[in-house]
């Protein structure tokens, strides 16, 4: 329940509880797939829905056992990632891979800049060094990763700058004179 509510800023009290109601044109802006109607609420926020809640009272279960398990908690925890994720950097891919990409290959040019200066100043053999490898590929990684949020910009703007389903913002009212 923190973890919800840190990543989504899920301000509901009960987010489990399936007794809800919405409003037809909220329902009609979802796409649910897979698990994902454990965050409808988080879903509808995001796109600019007002949230409320009533809290209801819980009775304890007099029959039967819950059938919710470890296995549903992980794959709980999984889409809770994804949602976050999704929510965070789908209109930005770029910020995502680009920042891996830049540290990568920061992190590689430190690694061969140091085995540099081993083979000058201390006359290290590098052939058998793990360390020089590492370094060429988290450059090469940083390539790919930056080059990949670069493609994913390009796929998302076209998707959104062609697609008549999915809109990037939703307009809620527009106001004429």
């Amino acid at each position: 329940m923190v973890l919800r509510r840190f990543l989504i800023s899920d301000p509901v009290h009960d987010a489990g509880c399936t007794l809800r109601v919405y409003r037809a044109v909220a329902v009609k802006t979802l796409d649910l797939w897979g698990e994902m109607h454990r965050y409808i609420l988080a879903l509808l926020r995001w796109k600019g829905f007002k949230i409320a809640e009533m809290e209801v009272s819980h009775r304890q279960r007099v029959h039967g056992d819950s059938k919710y398990s470890y296995k549903k908690s992980i794959k709980g925890f999984v889409d809770l990632v994804y949602i976050w994720f999704i929510n965070k950097y789908s209109n930005r891919p770029l910020h995502v891979f680009g920042t891996l990409g830049l540290i990568s290959i920061l992190l590689g040019i430190l690694a061969e800049i140091y085995m540099l200066y081993l083979k000058i100043f201390k006359n290290v053999d590098l052939s058998n060094n793990a360390w020089f490898v590492l370094g060429f590929f988290l450059m090469s990684m940083g390539v790919q990763f930056f080059v990949s949020g670069i493609i994913l910009d390009l796929v998302l703007r076209s998707y959104f700058n062609t697609s008549k389903h999915e809109s990037r913002y939703y307009v809620k009212e527009i106001l004429r004179r």
